[in-house]
């Protein structure tokens, strides 16, 4: 499925892509690739390079923008892992939009300290695992 750039053709060009897509993962990606490319375009519009924006963002909120856009899906996978046992790890990462598990593992780790497994035999937010809340 083809993701059209962020504001590539406006709002009416997202209400025309929104209507072509059948399935949470074809949207959690639309919307994983808008939040990427925010930050490039809200970096145009400012007259300044993606980088700058990144590094503003981060002396202000102390981390990345990207960085940012990463925690809010982990935040939200730890939700689903949480609540939701039945799901496999990979639907889990599809529906945070992570079209590449192992990305996602990596990214997971990072921000946990545990793998998406790791994490679920501990018994999520239950079992205290999370290096973010430490």
């Amino acid at each position: 499925m083809h993701i059209p750039p962020f504001g590539a053709e406006g709002v009416q060009g997202v209400k025309k892509y929104l209507k072509d897509v059948h399935s949470l993962e074809e949207l959690n990606a639309f919307f994983a690739r808008m939040l990427t490319d925010a930050c490039y375009h809200i970096a145009e519009k400012l007259d300044i390079t993606g980088g700058y924006l990144s590094t503003y963002f981060k002396e202000k909120t102390g981390m990345n923008f990207l960085d940012a856009v990463n925690d809010v899906r982990i935040r939200k996978a730890r939700e689903l892992l949480d609540r939701a046992s039945g799901l496999k790890i990979q639907d889990v990462a599809a529906r945070v939009g992570y079209q590449n598990l192992n990305s996602f593992n990596r990214m997971f780790k990072k921000f946990t300290g545990l793998t998406p497994s790791e994490y679920r035999q501990e018994g999520g937010a239950r079992g205290g695992g999370s290096k973010s809340e430490e």
